[in-house]
């Protein structure tokens, strides 16, 4: 249950920062993805490697 919360708590900002350039700007899905993609794949490389920590 824990887990499915910090889950839940780390992707709402991910998910906000991907809506925020499509309604603010006005930039398109596809501008707006590969303008995310960097912080996308830095936080499922860091998730990743928190498994080897435990």
């Amino acid at each position: 249950m824990v887990a499915a919360r910090a889950g839940m708590g780390r992707g709402g900002p991910l998910f906000q920062l991907t809506r925020h350039p499509q309604l603010v700007p006005g930039y398109g899905p596809l501008e707006t993805g590969p303008r995310t993609a960097p912080l996308a794949l830095t936080v499922v490389a860091l998730n990743f490697s928190g498994l080897w920590l435990c």
